[in-house]
């Protein structure tokens, strides 16, 4: 029996990996990064630039 993800998981996916190539082009000025160049510091940096958008910062008063 194949697993397949279900349809909001894999929506899930494709927008983390729209954000993550956004973040790589603005922040990073590459479009591709080997595995290994993601480190602590790397994730904060997706982290905050995740936190910086309008379009996410839906919890503000």
């Amino acid at each position: 029996m194949d697993k397949v993800l279900k349809y909001g998981t894999m929506k899930n996916y494709t927008t983390t990996e729209s954000y993550l190539k956004d973040y790589l082009k603005a922040q990073q000025h590459t479009s591709d990064v080997y595995l290994k160049q993601i480190d602590y510091e790397f994730t904060l940096g997706f982290e905050s630039y995740l936190r910086a958008l309008p379009s996410l910062n839906n919890n503000v008063s």
